[in-house]
């Protein structure tokens, strides 16, 4: 998590919002922070588990959520709503991005507890290897039942499907 979302979310639960607020359930893993790896090798090596669930957000799901709130605004007054497009493991992620890309293959390689243990100090120094293990719930932490009902939501391959002319891989 970045120093500026950590003040944004630091303020929002230490100050009640007028208006409702939206936002990620927890910090975001960026595939296009692994893109150097994905693009040059093929592969997505990472501290997450093959189970866990990531929350992908499309951009116009947040607008389309955005105009329901504005049109309700007393039903979301002083909620703080999780938003997620869908639910996907690291592995159907790469699997989405091989198929609109036209690149099979890509795959994750997921390191073992001991791996992640035994790697030297620094080499896993990024905003994940220290709080992998919060990912383990993050699906627990969005009703995209209740977000479904409110709003079609699009799936991850469906928005790269609409964006595949900005999808530029190898």
């Amino acid at each position: 998590i970045s120093q500026y979302e950590r003040l944004i979310n630091d303020y929002l639960r230490n100050n009640r919002p007028i208006a409702p607020v939206a936002q990620a359930p927890a910090p975001g893993i960026s595939v296009a922070r692994q893109l150097d790896e994905i693009l040059s090798q093929g592969t997505w090596t990472t501290i997450l588990k093959p189970d866990i669930q990531l929350g992908l957000i499309d951009h116009d799901d947040i607008g389309k959520f955005s105009t329901v709130v504005f049109q309700e605004p007393g039903k979301f007054n002083s909620r703080t709503i999780g938003l997620v497009s869908e639910y996907l493991p690291p592995q159907k992620i790469l699997d989405c991005l091989a198929q609109i890309s036209g690149h099979p293959g890509l795959r994750a390689l997921f390191l073992s507890d001991e791996e992640i243990a035994a790697a030297p100090a620094g080499s896993l120094d990024n905003a994940h290897a220290k709080g992998h293990k919060c990912f383990e719930h993050i699906d627990e932490m969005v009703d995209i039942q209740e977000l479904a009902q409110m709003i079609p939501l699009t799936s991850f391959r469906d928005f790269l499907e609409r964006e595949k002319h900005r999808v530029r891989m190898f």
